[in-house]
């Protein structure tokens, strides 16, 4: 299991909690790994991992169901739509 950043209320609902970190941390920047996915399809908490990972800026590992590729376009998606209402910039 990736270890967390930041906070991490959520992690002991996580699915991948007692996984191997090697399926979490594949060589590859631009695939998460099937098993990795199907954990992730099913995780109760998939959206507070996501979040956390592109909060903190997470550079590596899958996350929420995506790989650090996917996070940097999500992120730079992100960057482009500005603050939610609320919150500061």
């Amino acid at each position: 299991m990736p270890d967390y950043k930041g906070d991490s209320a959520w992690h002991d609902q996580a699915a991948c909690a007692g996984t191997s970190d090697e399926l979490w941390f594949p060589e590859s920047d631009d695939v998460v790994p099937a098993a990795a996915q199907v954990i992730c399809d099913r995780c109760p908490v998939r959206a507070e991992c996501l979040t956390s990972a592109l909060r903190t800026g997470e550079p590596y590992g899958v996350w929420g169901g995506t790989s650090p590729s996917e996070r940097r376009a999500l992120r730079r998606g992100l960057a482009l739509v500005g603050p939610t209402q609320g919150e500061a910039a």
